[in-house]
């Protein structure tokens, strides 16, 4: 991906080659006139055979186009390429006609707003996702998890804003080094939460093929990065990025004028740091300290010229830190 400032449809070809497209009706019905010259469009055998689809010869007819043209069915990402072929239609003049794209037949569908902007929705979805999310191993479905409501919200809004789609919720106990958490049940609204539990979303697996082709493979389960692609972003990217992570793992000490963000991974809190120091705020080195016997890596960021940059043009979403980042910012 290159160092672009907005993604458009065609710079997601790999990302969708095993996709569906629903298209609007109207369009998609001149879509096809256009690429069977005339009207008689399911029945067009020369064009059933160039979109490589069956032909009925007994009924004189072409089932899959029927069904993408006149039943309004969703068409595969590669059939919708090979009838682009045969129009005089870019790739991304159809981007505004797009009703949803989903990954499978029965997945769940995306209802994106090309072009996708390079900013900082889309750099807090994938801090987040760096600090207490994850992309599924499998099924490539990104996930986020939390237990203040506002972090969570905010997700939610951002994924909304790129994706056009809402997570399925899910509600936890609160696991500790000790003990697991336990799923509660799938929630539809955040009133009458249950007491002290964390809030799990789960998103398409569509989103997760997006995110890598945009971003690269920057959360494999577990396995945590900054991509080439995303140290290549802007800084609007970077700065949402960063308040995301921070906002997940990192504190703020009021009383030893102190920031600290904190990992298990020592090259992503190093590649963290660079992002810093693209954003013109100093940290110093990564330190580590054992905790129930696992190493714990961790920096810090002092002094209050930090503080402001970092409170003018990044700051926190969690209430409690942004009113620490004031206090060090500019003093009681």
């Amino acid at each position: 991906m290159k160092n672009y400032n907005e993604i458009h449809l065609s710079d997601l070809i790999n990302s969708l080659k095993n996709s569906y497209v629903k298209l609007n009706p109207e369009f998609l019905h001149q879509l096809f006139k256009t690429a069977a010259k005339g009207n008689n469009i399911n029945r067009n055998k020369e064009l059933a055979f160039k979109l490589d689809c069956p032909y009925n010869e007994e009924f004189n007819i072409c089932p899959n186009i029927g069904s993408w043209v006149y039943k309004g069915c969703a068409i595969p990402f590669q059939a919708l390429l090979r009838i682009l072929e045969l129009t005089d239609y870019p790739l991304d003049s159809i981007e505004k006609h797009i009703v949803f794209i989903k990954s499978g037949r029965k997945k769940g569908t995306v209802n994106i707003k090309f072009p996708i902007k390079i900013g900082k929705e889309l750099g807090n979805v994938v801090g987040h996702i760096l600090g207490d999310g994850a992309i599924d191993k499998k099924y490539l479905q990104p996930f986020y998890t939390n237990s203040n409501i506002d972090l969570i919200k905010e997700f939610i809004n951002n994924m909304d804003y790129i994706f056009g789609v809402k997570p399925r919720i899910w509600t936890q106990t609160k696991g500790n080094f000790k003990t697991k958490s336990k799923w509660l049940g799938r929630i539809y609204s955040f009133e009458n939460l249950p007491n002290n539990c964390q809030i799990g979303l789960f998103y398409p697996r569509v989103c997760g093929l997006i995110l890598y082709q945009i971003c690269g493979t920057f959360a494999y389960g577990k396995k945590k990065q900054i991509t080439e692609q995303i140290k290549n972003f802007n800084k609007e990217f970077k700065s949402g990025l960063i308040r995301a992570f921070f906002d997940d793992d990192g504190s703020i000490n009021a009383e030893s004028y102190t920031m600290r963000g904190f990992q298990d991974d020592k090259q992503l809190l190093i590649d963290i740091k660079s992002l810093l120091t693209d954003l013109d705020i100093e940290s110093n080195e990564v330190h580590f300290y054992m905790k129930h016997g696992k190493v714990r890596h961790f920096f810090n960021i002092t002094k209050r010229k930090n503080f402001l940059i970092y409170y003018n043009s990044i700051g926190f979403t969690s209430i409690k830190k942004q009113e620490r980042l004031k206090l060090l910012s500019f003093g009681r």
